[in-house]
């Protein structure tokens, strides 16, 4: 034993809650009693309250110590039991290495002296098991709390902890008012919406968050492999599932990974059920259907986004500043003459008209119907033998399950094959699961009798509604969005460059493509299924052979262009009965006599009569020839020369004396073609 006068630190800890500060006490002063006895000097005391000995992560007092030992401030480490300082076999001899390098000894107040190297080796092992064996009984005891039905850990948002009558803890029960909100959040992403929407929508309202802060995506969906977040908790249909995680440490840090399914104990208790099984299955085949993370997921903004084109280079179109502009000539410095930024409301409301009043037509539909019936019936056929094709295989899996476990549990099947084994068996529960959940959806009906009327009145109808719905609360507004986009697969948009001005005002040409056989699904199988019970839209058939396109035209342009575009027709009139060019200030008198005195001053109709010359000019539509000292104004496919119009020129009659005429506008002519998609 090391001379009297010798220093000497004290170290003292404890792990849990459950102890208090007079562990701590009551180990310091036994070990200042032991020095006190050999005359040695205590010249520090260093403490850890509520320190795991598994770890050195937030032990405070144990690094203070071990920079005084680097010091020289004392030359022996006095302790309880080395199980104060670690309780890690590794972590122990690294230890005490570290301190024989530092020439500094250890000594327990239990064993009475300094510990040597089968004392290091010895007190290791022992604490290694002794954590081993209590993380035995605690999961022991927290499974046997499962069981019996009550909590063990955090209580998941939507429930809240209650005393049983038999004054046992861990009961829980559902609060009603954050149920309510869990039922909202599953609703709403089967209607569509993103985790980024519902999170704004909660937090907008002033509904607080699982830790009472705000709600942030990773809440809903969590972690896709240890089934984390909300939207994966199956707590919510009733059953408890306990140990999905397992605790890693690693260089320091602490993560959660995914427990194998064996450790994974689970209970039911109806009681708990929030959520209706069928909603979290719906859920749940969303969540496995998206390719990147959920909450990254962003739904379309617009009810027709990334499905514009442009006419003139064939490059998509998107939203600036509320207009649509081409990508080519805005974003990828294309050489595209498109200039034109078209008002996005103006280009959907052309679309919506041209469906329900250009391609819903009964004598297009018709043709069409006996087609789709007949690959609407092939294609039920194909999915009834899938399902009963997954109702044998069900089967089967569960004779094969039913199969594994004797052996499983057979003391003589050596370990790595009870490992073989459990492996087959997860990958059999995993297929299982995969093929209830498929089961469990209803089949699709099948095809009803219904007229080419009929499904035409249906689909106006729904294209009306869900028009209207745009404007409506989020939930149908996504629902809304949706469907429509079935709709429609593309959208061309070839403005009139000729009709353009410098403000990107222009007359649209509207090309709109899609499925037919999407359309007709709509109306006549999907619509009860999907829209009745708030899923998002798809089709139950993937026969979408027969294709749709329609033209159409729109104009969109500033109030300037409007007068220019209405005051064409007119100027255009005047030319064609002309016998002589006519200047600007016949053109002018003209108009204003047209239009008669109450429409202003002189200044802005020479405006407009200059803004539809530049127009027709740039159209080439017209040409100036001399006249006098000023110029003249006359058509270009006129038979007439200019040396002609020169000589009549010299003979034109007075200004004003120009014959009257009328304002008018042509009729629009449309095309919509039905056939096979290429």
């Amino acid at each position: 034993m090391p001379p009297a006068g010798t220093r000497v630190g004290i170290y003292a800890r404890y792990s849990t809650q459950n102890q208090t500060q007079e562990s701590i006490e009551r180990q310091v002063i036994n070990a200042e009693r032991f020095a006190a006895t050999r005359g040695w000097i205590v010249a520090g005391t260093w403490e850890d309250a509520e320190r795991s000995g598994t770890t050195f992560v937030g032990r405070t007092g144990f690094f203070q110590m071990m920079a005084a030992a680097e010091e020289g401030t004392f030359q022996v480490l006095l302790v309880e039991d080395i199980s104060r300082l670690s309780r890690k076999s590794g972590d122990t001899h690294a230890l005490f290495d570290e301190l024989a390098e530092l020439g500094i000894d250890v000594c327990t107040v239990a064993g009475g002296r300094l510990v040597e190297g089968v004392d290091v080796m010895v007190g290791a092992f022992k604490n290694s098991k002794d954590v081993e064996e209590a993380a035995y009984r605690s999961r022991g005891g927290q499974v046997r709390v499962i069981e019996s039905g009550r909590s063990s850990g955090n209580v998941p948002y939507g429930y809240r902890k209650v005393f049983g009558q038999d004054g046992r803890n861990g009961v829980r029960e559902a609060d009603q008012k954050k149920a309510l909100v869990v039922q909202r959040i599953f609703e709403e992403t089967a209607a569509g919406l993103s985790p980024n929407q519902i999170c704004s929508n909660l937090n907008r309202e002033g509904v607080p968050g699982p830790r009472g802060k705000g709600w942030r995506p990773g809440a809903l969906v969590g972690a896709k492999q240890i089934g984390g977040g909300i939207l994966r908790n199956t707590i919510y249909v009733g059953e408890i599932r306990w140990g999905k995680t397992e605790r890693k440490r690693r260089k320091g840090k602490i993560a959660n990974k995914q427990a194998p399914a064996e450790k994974i104990v689970t209970a039911f208790d109806p009681s708990l059920a929030i959520v209706q099984r069928d909603l979290f299955d719906q859920v749940q085949g969303l969540l496995a259907g998206k390719k990147s993370a959920f909450f990254k997921y962003k739904k379309a903004q617009y009810v027709f986004t990334g499905k514009y084109r442009c006419g003139h280079c064939g490059e998509t179109m998107i939203v600036l500043s509320g207009r649509l502009a081409c990508t080519g000539r805005n974003v990828k410095g294309a050489d595209c003459q498109n200039r034109c930024r078209i008002p996005r409301e103006d280009a959907e409301r052309a679309v919506l008209q041209g469906l329900s009043e250009k391609l819903l037509q009964p004598a297009l539909i018709e043709p069409c119907i006996d087609a789709y019936r007949t690959e609407a019936e092939k294609a039920s056929g194909a999915l009834q033998q899938q399902r009963l094709a997954g109702e044998r295989r069900l089967e089967q899996i569960g004779i094969q399950i039913a199969n594994l476990w004797p052996m499983i549990n057979d003391s003589a099947t050596p370990p790595f094959a009870k490992q073989a084994l459990l492996t087959q068996l997860n990958a059999l529960e995993e297929e299982r699961q995969r093929l209830e959940l498929e089961l469990k959806q209803r089949p699709p009906a099948s095809p009803a009798g219904l007229e080419a009327d009929a499904i035409v009145a249906r689909l106006r109808e729904m294209v009306s509604d869900l028009s209207n719905t745009l404007q409506g609360g989020e939930r149908d507004a996504v629902i809304a969005r949706d469907t429509l986009r079935t709709m429609v697969d593309v959208i061309t948009l070839n403005p009139d460059l000729a009709t353009a001005d410098r403000r990107g005002s222009a007359v649209v040409h509207l090309t709109v493509e899609g499925s037919l056989t999407k359309m007709l699904s709509l109306a006549d199988v999907i619509v009860e299924r999907d829209i009745k019970h708030r899923m998002g839209p798809r089709t139950t058939l993937d026969v979408a052979t027969i294709g749709y396109a329609f033209s159409s035209k729109f104009s969109y342009y500033s109030e300037r262009l409007a007068g220019v575009l209405a005051d064409i027709p007119f100027i255009t009139r005047l030319l064609e009965r002309a016998q002589a060019p006519l200047t600007k200030a016949q053109m002018v008198n003209a108009l204003r006599d047209d239009e008669g005195p109450s429409q202003g001053d002189k200044q802005p109709i020479e405006d407009r009569v200059r803004y539809v010359l530049d127009q027709l000019q740039k159209r080439g539509e017209t040409h100036t020839v001399p006249v006098r000292q000023t110029w003249g104004w006359v058509l270009s496919d006129t038979p007439v020369s200019d040396e002609e119009w020169v000589r009549r020129a010299k003979h034109r009659p007075e200004e004003g004396a120009l014959p009257r005429i009328m304002k008018g506008w042509a009729p629009e002519a449309s095309v919509v073609v039905i056939g096979g998609r290429g």
